[in-house]
């Protein structure tokens, strides 16, 4: 999965400083109805609520967005959370599949008294949560950015194009599942990130040393191909619903060595993942797939002003008939697929 060959893009990526204090330890605990807590991080205040969703990792499912939620924050509410078995929340049931996930997030919104109607934002593999969630609760939903989603397929095409595809992905799996047996690995301790406190270091390191911090993410792996049956068999279409999917030209350069692909098989893939966002993007009639130039996976790390836009555009078409646009981040001239 693509996630998972950039799991440490946070800490390789220059950043500005981040405040702390949001990191350092749980903002609220909800109590989700069955005696587990997930950790719930919101601040600012209107409606409709953005709910932001991370990818596959490990540790916190909130500090990936430290660059965008306080900016969404000062023009509605903004909450992060971290899904079952992440940063300070408490582990999820296995196996952490889609539904799961998503009754999790649900139970959570109601139980913590965020009112509907949302706007979704899922990055990679919470781009299969989200839109599921979208479908089983419509009502609540008034629209979605999807930010270098996780999408139905994807392993199909990967698989078609990169050598080492289905080596790799069992090479991560593997990680993942010895690390929850043993933690105090050093393989499952990542380097410091230079551009954070020592303070917020030694928390995320704390963090990578707790079992289910990796048995977690590790099912969340292993049920991906259920996930995406799942949400192509769920997927009645979203209307009308303002949607923009953000995709990524990099991360698949990214993963050229890694998968022993040529740089022919690294174009047919770019292509592809473009496509697979294309149908994403086609199940709303105000959906539009947006191309960004120069970033990684982790756009909001690369560029959290285009998250930022995203969102404030699909907020002000709500009311309207309009649909959201990409003028704001020119599309890229192709790449010619080399012989």
């Amino acid at each position: 999965m693509i996630t998972l060959l950039l799991l440490a893009a946070l800490h390789a990526t220059p950043s500005p400083t981040v405040n702390d204090e949001p990191y350092m330890h749980a903002q609220a605990r909800v109590d989700i109805g069955d005696g587990r807590h997930l950790n719930l991080y919101c601040i600012g205040s209107g409606s409709p609520a953005v709910i932001f969703d991370s990818g596959l990792g490990v540790g916190s499912g909130t500090l990936p967005w430290s660059r965008v939620q306080p900016a969404v924050a000062q023009f509605t509410r903004a909450c992060s959370y971290d899904r079952a078995g992440y940063g300070f929340s408490d582990p999820g049931p296995l196996p952490r599949t889609s539904d799961a996930v998503v009754s999790d997030l649900h139970a959570l919104l109601v139980r913590a008294g965020i009112p509907p109607p949302y706007i979704l934002v899922a990055h990679s593999i919470a781009g299969l949560y989200e839109p599921l969630f979208a479908d089983r609760y419509p009502a609540d939903v008034a629209g979605m950015v999807l930010v270098d989603p996780s999408a139905p397929g994807q392993a199909e095409l990967f698989s078609s194009q990169y050598p080492k595809y289905a080596t790799y992905e069992q090479q991560q799996l593997d990680k993942l599942h010895e690390c929850a047996d043993d933690p105090a690995q050093k393989q499952c301790q990542e380097p410091p990130d230079p551009h954070l406190s020592a303070a917020l270091n030694a928390v995320i390191h704390a963090m990578e040393r707790v079992p289910t911090a990796w048995a977690d993410p590790a099912s969340e792996l292993e049920s991906f191909g259920e996930d995406g049956a799942q949400v192509n068999s769920a997927a009645h279409g979203y209307g009308a619903m303002p949607l923009i999917v953000l995709t990524s030209t990099q991360a698949q350069q990214a993963m050229q060595t890694a998968m022993g692909a040529s740089k022919a098989q690294v174009a047919v893939a770019q292509s592809g993942w473009i496509s697979l966002h294309d149908q994403l993007a086609a199940q709303s009639s105000r959906g539009v797939n947006c191309v960004i130039e120069g970033v990684g996976h982790f756009i909001q790390i690369d560029k959290p002003n285009v998250i930022i836009e995203a969102i404030r555009q699909v907020i002000r078409v709500v009311p309207i008939e309009e649909k959201p646009s990409c003028a704001a981040w020119p599309s890229p001239k192709p790449t010619p697929t080399p012989p």
